[in-house]
Parts: structure tokens; C-alpha cells; sequence
């Protein structure tokens, strides 16, 4: 590959370990050989985002599925274009670019935008790093980021396809959405989805310029996101309409079409700790590929699973589930004294749960808890204090808590998708497996980063019987204790 990777990182990353050198011959190989689409599975720790800086040729765009993998490789010194919701504007107070003029208009404000600099910079760079949600809107819209573009290198691939999905597709307040259409509500025959797209647009289009001159920014911002929807559903087939009681839901029946539509735009590496060559065939929908598959390189016996069942939290738990959990939590937070450990969540009403409870006992003052937008001040917080213990369910991907930064980590429950999402609802019983998998692997993955690093992964939710079997072989000989 053409890229220094100790010039394109500023001398930050200056060494590679043999593992990665190994892996990155093999992908190179590879891609000189002509591959479309080769799917690395590696497991957390490997490097992989050092891998995909090391790989990439001029013209690359890797995509991630977190802000906190995306702050990772802007560490690296590569530039990462964000959605414009994370950009202030400049010439109105208090609003961020998604809300600003010119995201209605032809409004030239290049010089003092900063998320037009931060796009500038990512079209001119070699190497671009975006989120998957941004990545579907580019290709849908073929933007000068896409066109100057040859290879995709999807970091954290197992969530390609969610991702995507989501960004396609759309779920609206209901009163907003009679607002925007005007009334003129899709059929729910999905054949018919295409035609009401085409015909609605202008209205849609219309609604969106005038509640934005009214002021009515986030109606507004809701509308251009429709639009985008609207646009998705003329050019590509497949739609499914859901109303519900409070909003209505517009997605992609199909999500491995999109997939295949990046893939025709692209050279793609899919990286990712949880993707195996059955993921891909099923998820996925693609049976040609190159298939690499490295071990992990660090002994069970620094990267330890401890099954300590207390209770199983479901929709039907009560008030002494959640007492027995936090319990359990509380527990294992005193057994590690001047540590910082993590408490993985799945979910902010099961952290709130948690938080109630730990916020009475004596280790309350070590809590951090993060929670939407505010995990990354949450982090920061976290770094600061040395016996810190991060509560939420924002933190199994995409985030490094190398060396003391974690020496234990706790999951309260184990990651099984929400059967309730229409997304989810029609997975069969082994890809809602394949997905409870990998969402548990990246989990586990956090801790330990380096051959010398050391972390204990705790399992209080008694529903690991169901998955153990399912686990691949690296990770089923770390556990060393199942009461």
C-alpha cells in the first residue's frame, strides 16, 4: 500500500506488532489480487484500527460505527467528518449546523462553517474517516467524499448492515409526520410505498422550508431527514410502512440491497471481532468473498470471564430483580478497591435502575454514569478520578480502556437485541444469536488491549447459560469460574 502509516499519524503510531504486520500482509495480498470484499474477523486488542490505517491507499474512507472508535482515529491525527449535528454554526447562536441556513439553502458560509472546513478537509484528504449512517447518505447522494473514493474499510462491520438500515430508513413522531406529508399517508402495501414516495417529495419539500421559517428548527431538521428517506425509497425497492401508536416507522425490508449498493461503489475490508463468514452469508446476503480469521494473541489467563449469576433482568423484572442486581454490582465494585472498572448496561433504564440504587450504598461516590450525548463528558470524567467505575450502555464498542483505565468490567445483562424493533423482529433464531454474539464479544473485548494489559469480566445476568455454547472457542476457555 502507498501509505506511511508513520507520516499519515504524525509519528504517532511508529510500530507495529508481529501479529499486525502478519494480517496486514494477508489483506494487502488481497487486495492486489482483486478482491472485492474481504471480511476479517479479529478479536478486540488485535489493533485493528491500526491495521486499517497501515492498509489504506490513497483514497480510502474508513467507517465506523461509534463517535468513540471515530475519536480514536482522530487521535491518530486522521480527519473524521461527523453529521452536522456535531458542529456549532457561526452565524447563528446557539444552533449546530444540522439546524443552520445554509442545510436549506445555497447559502455560501465556507469560511467561517466548521462543518463545511471539517467536509472540505475530509474530500481533499487520502484517508477519510466517517460514521456508517454518514457513509449511506454519501453514497445515496454520490457526493465528491464518495466519488474520489476507491476503498471502503468498514471498522466494527458487524454493524454495517444496523446501521445502515437505520440511516435509510426513518421513525417519526406521528403528529410530525401528518405535519410533513400533509396528511397524504403511504399505503402499507409495499409495492405501492415507491409511487406515494415520488408523489409526496414536493409536498414534503414545501412543509419542510415553511416550518423552518417559522422556526420550527427541529420539524425542520425531521423533514430533511425524511426527504433523504423519501429519496431512498425511489431509487431502491423493498419498503415496509409501520404506524404505531405515537410514531410511524418507514424501513428498508431488505437491508443487504443496500449493502450489495455499497459494495458496487467500493473495494470494502469489513473488520470486526464478531464477523464471521456464516455473518456475512446470512446478514449479509453474499456468498463471494475472501475470508480472513486470526486468533487472539493474548492467554485466557489475563482476560478472565467470572460467571457470578444473581438474576435475569427482562421487561417482566421487579423491584427485587433490580435489587439483587445492583447487589451483585456492588458487590464486585468493592471487591475491586482502587480500580477503575466498567459496568456495561445495555440500556439507560437499566442504568438509571442501577444508579438509584448504587447512589445509596458506600461506593457511591466512585459512579460516573454515561448516558446519551453525555457519556463522552462522562469519559473524561471517568480518566480523571483513579477509582472511577463507569456505568452505561454506551461503552462496549469503539472504546479502549487499556491498562488501568479498567481492570474489571461487570455485565449486568447480557446484549440481546430488542425484539420489539420491526428491524429486529424478523431475524431468525440464528441471527438474533449471531447478533446477542458479537454484541457480548465486543463487550468482553474492552479490557484487555495489549499482551502485558490484565482486566476480569464479570457475568451477573444468569441468561449467559444461553449463549455460552454459541461463544467461539477463544473466548469460552477464559471462563475459569461458572457457579
Amino acid at each position: 500500500m502507498d501509505t506511511d502509516i508513520q507520516s499519515l499519524t504524525h509519528g504517532k503510531i511508529s510500530q507495529l506488532f508481529p501479529h499486525q504486520e502478519e494480517l496486514i500482509s494477508a489483506i494487502t495480498a488481497k487486495l492486489w489480487d482483486g478482491a472485492r470484499l474481504i471480511v476479517v474477523n479479529a478479536p478486540p486488542g488485535t489493533g485493528k484500527s491500526v491495521v486499517a490505517i497501515a492498509i489504506a491507499p490513497s483514497g480510502t474512507l474508513i467507517s465506523t460505527s461509534t463517535v468513540h472508535l471515530q475519536n480514536q482515529y482522530a487521535g491518530y491525527g486522521l480527519p473524521v467528518l461527523k453529521g452536522r449535528s456535531w458542529y456549532e454554526c457561526s452565524l447563528v447562536p446557539n444552533i449546530t449546523a444540522e439546524d443552520a441556513p445554509c442545510a436549506y439553502s445555497q447559502m455560501d458560509c465556507l469560511a467561517s462553517c466548521a462543518y463545511k472546513r471539517a467536509r472540505a478537509a475530509a474530500v481533499s484528504s487520502k484517508v477519510t474517516v466517517i460514521n456508517n449512517s454518514l457513509l449511506w447518505v454519501e453514497a445515496a447522494y454520490q457526493t465528491p467524499l464518495i466519488a474520489r473514493r476507491s476503498v471502503l474499510i468498514a471498522d466494527e462491520a458487524h454493524k454495517l448492515l444496523d446501521d445502515v438500515v437505520k440511516s435509510a430508513g426513518i421513525e417519526i413522531p406521528k403528529r410530525a409526520f401528518s405535519t410533513l406529508v400533509n396528511n397524504y399517508w403511504p399505503p402499507t402495501d409495499s409495492d405501492a410505498i415507491r409511487e406515494w414516495a415520488r408523489k409526496v417529495m414536493p409536498t414534503v419539500r414545501a412543509a419542510t422550508q415553511a416550518v423552518y421559517r417559522k422556526g420550527q428548527l427541529r420539524l425542520a431538521a425531521v423533514g430533511r431527514r425524511l426527504l433523504f428517506t423519501l429519496s431512498s425509497i425511489t431509487r431502491y425497492a423493498g419498503w415496509q410502512f409501520i404506524p404505531g401508536d405515537d410514531s410511524v416507522m418507514i424501513i428498508p425490508t431488505d437491508g443487504s440491497a443496500l449493502i450489495k449498493e455499497i459494495l458496487t461503489r467500493f473495494k470494502i475490508v469489513a473488520m470486526s471481532a464478531c464477523i464471521t463468514d456464516d455473518f456475512v452469508r446470512t446478514h449479509w446476503g453474499i456468498d463471494n468473498f475472501e475470508y480472513i480469521e486470526t486468533r487472539c494473541y493474548y492467554p485466557p489467563q489475563i482476560r478472565p470471564i467470572i460467571f457470578l449469576p444473581a438474576t435475569a433482568i427482562d421487561r417482566n423484572a421487579t423491584a427485587e430483580d433490580y435489587d439483587r442486581l445492583a447487589e451483585a454490582v456492588c458487590n464486585l465494585i468493592r471487591l475491586n478497591p482502587s480500580k477503575r472498572g466498567v459496568v456495561h448496561t445495555v440500556s439507560a433504564h437499566l442504568t438509571h435502575e442501577l444508579a438509584a440504587r448504587l447512589g445509596n450504598t458506600d461506593i457511591a461516590g466512585r459512579i460516573v454514569i454515561g448516558i446519551g450525548k453525555e457519556r463522552i463528558k462522562a469519559f473524561s470524567r471517568f480518566t480523571a478520578i483513579p477509582d472511577a467505575v463507569l456505568v452505561g450502555p454506551s461503552f462496549s464498542e469503539g472504546v479502549d480502556f487499556a491498562g488501568d483505565l479498567a481492570r474489571f468490567q461487570v455485565v449486568a445483562k447480557i446484549p440481546f437485541p430488542d425484539k420489539t424493533d420491526p428491524r429486529i423482529a424478523h431475524y431468525s433464531h440464528g441471527q438474533y444469536m449471531s447478533a446477542t454474539i458479537s454484541a457480548f464479544i465486543q463487550m468482553y473485548g474492552r479490557g484487555v488491549r495489549s499482551p502485558d494489559d490484565f482486566c476480569v469480566t464479570y457475568v451477573v445476568d444468569s441468561n449467559f447459560r444461553m449463549i455460552r455454547r454459541f461463544l467461539p472457542e477463544w473466548v469460552k476457555e477464559a471462563v475459569v469460574s461458572h457457579q
